[in-house]
């Protein structure tokens, strides 16, 4: 089996579930979260695809995840136009796993 959207949609609701109601698993969420997601789906992270969990603080109403800076994004861009790479930034666009 493959990661799908459909998939992916679906481990993140478990995993938010789970993590809810079992503070061991919550816990490897944050600590380990391939191992959390490879637990709750029965499918291991493709290797390479970094993932980052983290909790929503007490008492905070939104968290907001700032995206890369932009030397690095530059840097990315630079390197695809250096390897002869063209056209729109589909990494930025391309799918967890």
């Amino acid at each position: 089996m493959s990661w799908t959207e459909k998939k992916i949609n679906q481990t993140i609701i478990d995993i938010k579930k789970k993590a809810s109601e079992d503070e061991s698993f919550r816990k490897l969420c944050l600590d380990n979260p391939n191992e959390a997601i490879r637990k709750i789906s029965d499918m291991e992270v493709p290797e390479g695809v970094k993932i980052n969990i983290i909790e929503n603080e007490s008492g905070v109403d939104h968290t907001v995840i700032l995206p890369p800076e932009a030397s690095a994004h530059k840097a990315v861009v630079l390197d695809q136009i250096a390897g002869g790479k063209t056209g729109s930034c589909q990494h930025m666009n391309r799918p967890l796993f």
